[in-house]
């Protein structure tokens, strides 16, 4: 049967009467990525899901670390859904299926313990974590000596744009006002990465109509915020420093900060997704110049190590 044919009521029965509530989740992602699913579910892919990823997870352990048993079962579920979603990509993928990526996982936990599951005898948890490090290491060079999967090749391009929000923010002022309801803006923002952060309390606002009509004059406001914080540098060159510029100085720079952030926005860039890529990229840069170098970095002169910077950089853009 075609599903873009079926009706909403033959949909929510397939959902609710699958034999266990994972199973159901698991109809639930189907029915929302197939013909006659829901539009938003069906546009996403795997670069576009990532950020949702992550927000889950932080909401998942500030509800943990405030106590929010209630909040705490709600974030879980939440995140349970987004691995059988990450699942039903690669499955559409032709890569593996939840049931696929459960049973690897517990395939390795069970190697991983073989004084649960095997012979091996071992006195306290310790000895437990030095006898894990071991089996990570054996499975490593089980792999070498055999097939060691590829990752699959990503047809669904860069981090695309973000899509569907959840709610967000602190408790903000009356106005002197009792009557009125304190603003929601912000509310549910403070366990995020900064630049995650700063790029949703963006996004709300946007919808409320605050925002820039067009790149060119978000990308003139970073002008602008770079021409204050340079006026502030000139301070501490002339040794002009107190305590109010220093102050000023975590201000501005912030404010440069959120401004890059909001540029990434308006280019559709995860800016947290984009700075991890770039961390990722200074990370294997770096190590080529470790690996470069006959003699221990810290004993070369700056101009040295930014020759073997750019010798880094070249040789991985290389390969």
């Amino acid at each position: 049967m075609n599903p873009s044919t079926i009706g909403s009521s033959q949909k929510l029965e397939r959902v609710q009467n699958a034999s266990h509530s994972v199973q159901s989740m698991i109809e639930l992602a189907a029915v929302l990525r197939e013909p006659g699913g829901c539009d938003w579910d069906r546009k996403q892919d795997l670069n576009s899901m990532q950020p949702h990823l992550l927000e889950e997870a932080h909401e998942l352990i500030h509800a943990i670390q405030t106590l929010d048993v209630e909040n705490f079962k709600e974030e879980l579920g939440d995140l349970l859904f987004l691995v059988v979603f990450f699942a039903r990509l690669a499955q559409e993928k032709g890569w593996f299926d939840l049931y696929d990526a459960a049973r690897a996982s517990v395939d390795k936990l069970v190697f991983r313990h073989p004084h649960v599951f095997g012979d091996l005898k071992v006195s306290g948890a310790g000895e437990v974590l030095k006898n894990w490090e071991k089996l990570k290491e054996q499975e490593k060079e089980i792999q070498k000596q055999g097939r060691s999967p590829d990752r699959p090749e990503d047809q669904d391009g860069p981090h695309t744009t973000l899509g569907g929000e959840t709610e967000a923010a602190t408790s903000g002022a009356t106005d002197g006002d009792p009557s009125k309801e304190p603003s929601e803006f912000g509310k549910k923002t403070a366990y995020l990465p900064a630049l995650h952060r700063a790029e949703k309390l963006q996004k709300k606002a946007a919808l409320k109509g605050f925002d820039w009509d067009n790149i060119v004059d978000v990308r003139k406001k970073l002008d602008e915020e770079l021409g204050e914080l340079d006026e502030l540098i000139e301070s501490l060159q002339k040794n002009e420093v107190d305590a109010s510029v220093k102050s000023r100085l975590s201000d501005e720079l912030g404010d440069v900060l959120f401004c890059v952030v909001n540029l990434a926005r308006h280019l559709d860039v995860p800016a947290e997704l984009s700075l991890h890529g770039s961390c990722e990229k200074f990370i294997a840069r770096f190590r080529a110049m470790e690996d470069m170098s006959s003699v221990p970095l810290e004993g070369l002169s700056l101009e040295k190590l930014e020759d073997l910077y750019q010798a880094a950089k070249a040789k991985i853009h290389a390969s």
